[in-house]
């Protein structure tokens, strides 16, 4: 309990002193407006379903009450009551917390696919969200240039502080500090390993696949020399555009067929129809 309390306190601290990096909120996906109202339904229904189940349990327990002439004993339903309250209390303090992070995840997947849109003009096409195991991938981009896989992280900037992001042969670091964004790095090459696979289960041979972590309004320093690039997604886009041509028209339309189908057909329709 004292170590829930410290994680609390440590929350709101750092919540309390940071911002979200992104200035821009990006636009609305089609049909947004009928996601979330199906997902208001969906929580009603839920809210409704509770409620009647709590109900029922109560109707029960009076009738064998009744049945059985059991005297009240309101001790023992409010420690019962006490005990629940505490889990309840628990739960919803954690998944707030998780409710806020991947509130700002969401927000930042969107800033880097509206700004991948402006790719689409040079021959670029996007597939957003592929399942990958258990994992997924934000972000695969086919075109001219290659084929890119692009790994969403978001951070919150601390408020009047510098901001920046240092990639090295030693690890990316957060104002000097390691902290959680390795992580990103051995995500992406497992993607890369995972698009890999897809590309070359009819025995085509796959071209080489770029990763690529963004940072989504962080001031990043990375001179693109290693492996596994890591950029904000306004330099992303200018990098891109300056690499030369190494896939014809007709293998950036094969490539993009191919994830377009693993795409489609690991998604589970039940997913988006009810």
């Amino acid at each position: 309990m004292k170590m829930d309390i410290c994680n609390k306190k440590c929350y709101n601290n750092i919540v309390k002193h940071t911002r979200s990096p992104i200035n821009q909120v990006p636009l609305r996906n089609p049909g947004d407006a009928l996601f979330w109202k199906r997902m208001w339904i969906f929580e009603g229904i839920e809210l409704l379903l509770i409620l009647a189940v709590i109900m029922g349990i109560f109707t029960a327990w009076e009738w064998i009450r009744w049945f059985s002439k059991v005297p009240p004993n309101p001790v023992g339903s409010s420690v019962i009551f006490g005990i629940v309250c505490l889990f309840v209390g628990i739960r919803i303090t954690r998944n707030v917390r998780a409710l806020r992070n991947y509130d700002l995840g969401l927000v930042g997947e969107r800033c880097v696919a509206e700004r991948l849109n402006e790719l689409r003009a040079n021959g670029y096409h996007i597939i957003h969200d592929i399942p990958c195991g258990r994992m997924n991938i934000d972000h695969v981009l086919v075109g001219p240039a290659g084929v890119f896989t692009i790994e969403t992280k978001m951070a919150r900037k601390e408020l009047n502080m510098p901001c920046e992001i240092t990639h090295t042969d030693k690890g990316v670091f957060m104002n000097g500090k390691r902290g959680w964004c390795g992580k990103a790095l051995w995500e992406v090459e497992k993607e890369v390993a995972y698009l890999q696979d897809i590309l070359t289960k009819d025995g085509s041979r796959s071209p080489h696949i770029q990763p690529v972590v963004v940072y989504p309004g962080w001031f990043v320093k990375d001179d693109c020399s290693r492996k596994i690039w890591v950029l904000n997604d306004r330099y992303l886009v200018k990098k891109i555009c300056s690499l030369p041509t190494v896939l014809s028209p007709e293998n950036v339309q094969f490539l993009r067929h191919v994830v377009e189908k693993y795409a489609r057909e690991k998604t589970r329709e039940s997913d988006y129809v009810g």
